[in-house]
């Protein structure tokens, strides 16, 4: 589903007055602005432990372990090549491998679906309606659960609104 279909999907599903449909549509790509840069977030943090990530890192770490080769050869040179104090970019380098070897000595969770998108829908769909006036119902093909999906673009998000639900109800006691 593209965009575009997903917002109008959306502004169908919250059905606001004509008169602030413009409004609503902003505020529907606002959201899926929002849900795409939470996702890409999370897929940063656990790009570290994916088989993907781990070799990236691997060869970034040997082209610092190359680089500082390369500068140790220029001691005599250095005045003339660096801008730089030797000392900062010494440092510099041991900084990012200090970074990189605690992200390889992390060990890799275990293969699993991304359920990021599913989570981040289901709550950006329960606000929309709250602040649409509506009071979200936890049932099977209901409001919540078909704009939760379109803005996870047809994911499951079910168990999502239920573990959202429950969180809720446990923050209100």
């Amino acid at each position: 589903m593209t965009r575009k279909q997903q917002i109008d999907e959306a502004l169908v599903l919250l059905d606001p007055p004509q008169r602030e449909r413009g409004e609503w549509q902003r505020q529907i790509e606002h959201t899926l602005d929002s849900i795409d840069l939470r996702c890409r977030t999370a897929a940063g943090f656990k790009a570290p432990g994916t088989k993907l990530g781990k070799a990236a890192l691997q060869r970034y770490v040997k082209a610092l372990r190359e680089l500082q080769k390369a500068y140790d050869a220029l001691r005599s040179l250095r005045p003339w090549f660096s801008l730089l104090a030797a000392d900062t970019q010494e440092s510099v380098i041991d900084r990012e491998l200090d970074k990189a070897k605690k992200l390889l000595a992390r060990e890799s969770g275990p293969p699993k679906r991304d359920a990021v998108l599913g989570k981040v829908a289901a709550t950006a769909a329960y606000q929309l309606l709250r602040l649409r006036g509506s009071k979200p119902s936890l049932t099977r093909s209901g409001k919540w659960e078909q704009l939760a999906k379109v803005l996870a673009n047809g994911a499951p998000v079910f168990e999502h609104m239920r573990t959202f639900k429950r969180a809720l109800a446990a923050r209100s006691e």
